[in-house]
């Protein structure tokens, strides 16, 4: 909390971060003559144009673009930030200077605040003075980009390219938010597709997914160069308890919460027909718009009736004729959305008891496989070398400080091999109702759409977490997940190839540290790092270095699907057509951006008479 106003975190989260007492108050008297002379220096443009800015701490030689200036009157240091030595924040404490500016994102930090600070937190004289530091650390102008743009005034904004502000330690969040925005599926739906009218009417049952879609429209709108979360972060704080206030939270958590509870909003049940309405269906070849004015919701058709026929299983398990037929149970409800159709896979879980032999299958649905950095395959070291080990080395290799390479296929690979589970791990066996050896494995059964891999880097021991800062090695394109799909069930029709367009990124310690997102923009095929509310384009070979936390990729599209775009595109071309046909657009959308969509749907505008809703028509 500030130091000086204990209760700003609070006001702050209500709102009304410039109201007078309760904004940030340690940048103190800045001297306008001292800070050009400082900033506009020959020497420093020098070190600013060649990038060779760095550390001033001695013996550190982290440079640009991981250095901060101080911004206290007559102060000339520049350290380092959290994610390496931290020498800033050792800077801070010590000379009692908290705020400082990022040299190249021009980003303005309070550390005893441990937050951003915005403009409308500042005074007039400090808005200036930044105002001018930040023109004169801005790069030059770059070409206009040949993405679609939205003029704003006299100014052009990429779409896809909007920064969010950092409303306290929101970093967890403006990551995720940013990796969920690049997802072409679901942005799209967020964009484009409306809710139905029988879910909007309990706007209460979907807070979130009305807030989230119009974060998404804000993001991509073009309109803006940044945008603050904070009508969504207090949607956050509502529905989820655990994420409440600024503290450090884990954004693999926040987005498997964010995304089932946008499916718990958003979701639909699906009826299956009955044989009759199969026949009926499959009879017409489509509804007119007389037949669907003539006939009525409120006086419904009867159905040709039918002699009920009986099974042997609905009847008493005695055999006897003259009792009465059990009634059949109701079948399981389905519900499906537009979330579990992008997000949703099916994981199936074997366990082999050693004892009787027979094997107890579960089938789960995840959003995510979490992946443990695991060095079973990894090179084994020299037997002679490792005895030369001492116990420091071997404690740096615990702790994590020893980061040998590994790669994301060699992970997914011992994610999907059996393991014991004996000792305290025995399984209670559902056939021996005891407890025995066994062994346990995984295997994917239904691929989803968007595959999300969450990478095991936090361990938590009874004394102390560390961090694993393995590099796992991840490709940019062609992820086969056909070695984890389940060899028996429904196998992939096509290579299960998958390629990756955001990857979320965490540095520092398990007790502090920053997420930064690196995100592939469908329009212009480009990355770009989204460090809270600055934006800058990268070079894909830089992504690949990334120390990722979570991945995302998205399946390639068949075959089949990519023939049948190409047949729509040349109907396009051809002039009007003479036909129409009435279509859900949340599953067009779906049928245009991803690679194996449902069947057409129309329960969404179809009554249970198949005929159009009203509000459809």
């Amino acid at each position: 909390l500030c130091g000086d106003h204990p209760t700003c975190r609070e006001c702050f989260r209500m709102g009304d971060p410039s109201e007078k007492g309760h904004a940030c108050t340690h940048l103190g008297s800045m001297s306008f003559s001292f800070t050009k002379e400082r900033f506009s220096s020959e020497r420093w443009r020098i070190a600013m144009a060649s990038k060779q800015m760095g550390c001033k701490q001695p013996g550190c030689r982290v440079c640009m673009p991981q250095v901060w200036a101080c911004l206290a009157d007559r102060c000339t240091f520049v350290g380092c930030g959290r994610d390496q030595s931290q020498h800033a924040m050792q800077h801070a404490t010590s000379e009692h200077h908290p705020v400082c500016i990022n040299l190249t994102t021009r980003m303005t930090w309070c550390y005893s605040c441990d937050k951003e600070l915005l403009d409308p937190e500042l005074s007039e004289a400090h808005r200036t003075i930044l105002s001018y530091v930040r023109d004169l650390l801005a790069p030059p102008a770059p070409k206009p980009a040949s993405t679609s743009m939205v003029k704003a005034g006299a100014k052009t904004y990429p779409r896809g390219q909007c920064g969010m502000q950092n409303v306290g330690n929101t970093c967890y969040l403006n990551s995720a938010m940013q990796a969920l925005s690049h997802c072409t599926p679901l942005h799209h739906y967020m964009r484009h597709c409306s809710l139905p009218p029988h879910i909007v009417s309990s706007r209460q049952r979907i807070k979130l997914s009305m807030r989230m879609q119009a974060l998404v429209q804000g993001l991509w709108s073009g309109s803006q160069r940044t945008l603050s979360p904070m009508e969504f972060v207090r949607d956050v704080f509502d529905l989820f308890p655990a994420f409440s206030g600024y503290g450090q939270q884990d954004t693999q958590e926040f987005i498997v919460a964010v995304l089932d509870r946008l499916h718990e909003e958003t979701k639909i049940e699906i009826h299956p027909k009955t044989p009759t309405q199969e026949r009926s269906l499959q009879s017409a070849d489509h509804i007119t718009s007389s037949s669907s004015s003539s006939s009525s919701c409120a006086t419904p058709t009867p159905a040709p009736s039918s002699p009920p026929t009986s099974s042997p299983s609905t009847h008493d398990p005695s055999g006897d004729p003259s009792a009465p037929p059990k009634p059949p149970a109701p079948p399981p409800k389905v519900f499906s959305s537009a979330i579990s159709d992008i997000f949703e896979g099916t994981l199936l879980s074997k366990a082999r008891c050693l004892n009787c032999g027979k094997t107890s299958p579960t089938k789960d649905k995840f959003y995510d496989i979490s992946v443990s950095i695991s060095q079973k395959r990894a090179p084994k070291p020299d037997p002679a070398k490792k005895s030369r080990m001492g116990w420091l080395t071997s404690m740096t290799d615990y702790v994590g400080l020893t980061s040998p390479t590994v790669s994301l296929e060699d992970c997914l690979h011992n994610y999907c091999s059996v393991e014991g589970l004996t000792g305290g791990d025995k399984y209670r066996c559902e056939f021996c109702k005891a407890l025995h050896d066994s062994e346990k494995s995984l295997s994917i059964v239904k691929l989803p759409e968007v595959l999300c891999i969450h990478i095991k880097r936090f361990r938590y021991d009874t004394y102390f977490a560390s961090k694993l800062s393995n590099h796992v090695v991840f490709p940019l394109r062609g992820l086969d997940m056909t070695p984890c799909c389940a060899t028996e069930g429904e196998v992939p029709p096509d290579p299960a190839l998958y390629d990756l367009f955001a990857v979320v990124v965490h540095s520092g310690s398990p007790g502090g540290g920053h997420y930064i997102a690196y995100a592939k923009n469908s329009k212009s095929g480009k990355w770009f790092l989204f460090d809270d509310s600055h934006v800058t384009e990268v070079r894909e070979d830089e992504v690949a270095q990334m120390q990722a936390y979570v991945l995302f990729y998205q399946r390639r599209p068949s075959a089949q699907r990519e023939e049948e775009r190409k047949v729509v595109r040349g109907l396009k071309k051809k002039g009007a057509p003479t036909e129409y046909a009435c279509l859900p657009r949340d599953w067009w959308m779906r049928w245009r951006t991803t690679s194996h969509s449902s069947p057409i749907d129309n329960t969404p505008f179809i009554c249970k008479h198949h005929n159009m809703k009203r509000w459809a028509r």
